[in-house]
């Protein structure tokens, strides 16, 4: 497999968008996947972040929902003795 870096520069390069592809010029190919790879290099802790926060969430509502079931089963247990 060639990389792009192995490319020459006069080379056209063709890039998908949906369910076609675009032929365009080598210099500008490489400048769009940089700045892709720049926008998810930043998005990147922002997204990590945001799913540790989710994870913590997430704990706190199963620990919430195993002490209202706690309490459930307490009380039932309470009303039939």
């Amino acid at each position: 497999m060639v990389t792009i870096e192995e490319t020459p520069p006069e080379t056209k390069l063709y890039r998908g968008v949906g369910r076609c592809f675009l032929l365009g010029e080598r210099p500008s190919m490489l400048d769009e996947m940089k700045s892709t790879l720049d926008g998810i290099d930043e998005e990147l802790p922002k997204m990590q972040r945001a799913s540790q926060e989710l994870e913590k969430r997430k704990e706190d509502a199963e620990k919430e929902l195993r002490e209202m079931i706690s309490a459930f089963r307490q009380q039932t247990a309470a009303s039939a003795a």
